[in-house]
């Protein structure tokens, strides 16, 4: 675990992978470092990721530095894009979920898997971050002070984040039942409206959406407890 932790230089900007560093520098190679990313991607994929994350969890530094090589773009990537910050701020995100990740890895069969479970580690830094900073400010806020009208930064970014999470849920589930939750939240549709739209009892249609939206919930905890 120490080797581990001694390979991170936290703060540090020069951990941008050089195909992201050479994308931000110099858009007349960008062609080329996509292909040769494109390669790395294909490499990344052939790798025995069940060893690799088992030598992660038994804190081998070799083992971690490939991780860091395969996913700390990707982690970057998604911390830019739930919190739309500066580099600073996205790049002190992913030191802490590279902590958090040492801490927390477990083996897993494939990149992809091990990939799904690195996006949920960064949103809920990232979630933890923006909450952090909302008690700060709200600690250092003048008690006789007026609250502000309608949600801060922090409070819609936290609320972005979290729809970015359903968004990705709804993806992996079924049309139909994703079709229920469009109609019932976000277009605001009765019971009544789906059931006839679809030819359905209005407690038939109640039921798939609970059902639907206990699943959410229970994967949203799942994630939670397995952090």
């Amino acid at each position: 675990m120490l080797s581990i932790m001694a390979s991170l230089s936290l703060h540090n900007p020069n951990n941008l992978s050089t195909g992201t560093r050479q994308l931000q520098e110099s858009p007349a190679v960008a062609g080329s470092v996509v292909r040769e990313n494109s390669l790395l991607a294909a490499k990344a994929a052939e790798r025995d990721w069940s060893a690799i994350t088992a030598g992660m969890a038994n804190g081998d530094a070799e083992c971690f530095q490939v991780f860091h090589d395969a996913i700390f773009d990707l982690m970057f990537r998604e911390a830019r894009r739930l919190l739309g910050r500066d580099e600073h701020t996205c790049l002190d995100i992913v030191q802490d979920a590279l902590l958090k990740t040492i801490r927390t890895i477990r083996p897993m069969d494939s990149l992809g898997q091990l990939q799904q479970w690195t996006r949920v580690v960064v949103r809920t830094t990232a979630l933890d971050w923006l909450r952090k900073k909302q008690r700060r400010r709200e600690s250092l806020a003048d008690p006789a002070a007026e609250p502000a009208a309608g949600p801060d930064a922090e409070s819609a970014t936290i609320e972005q984040a979290r729809m970015a999470w359903i968004e990705e849920q709804l993806r992996e589930t079924a049309p139909e039942i994703r079709q229920l939750l469009s109609l019932r939240y976000r277009m605001g549709w009765t019971l009544q409206k789906i059931a006839g739209h679809f030819g359905l009892k209005p407690g038939a249609v109640d039921g798939r959406i609970r059902r639907a939206v206990e699943e959410l919930k229970k994967q949203a905890r799942l994630e939670s407890s397995e952090l």
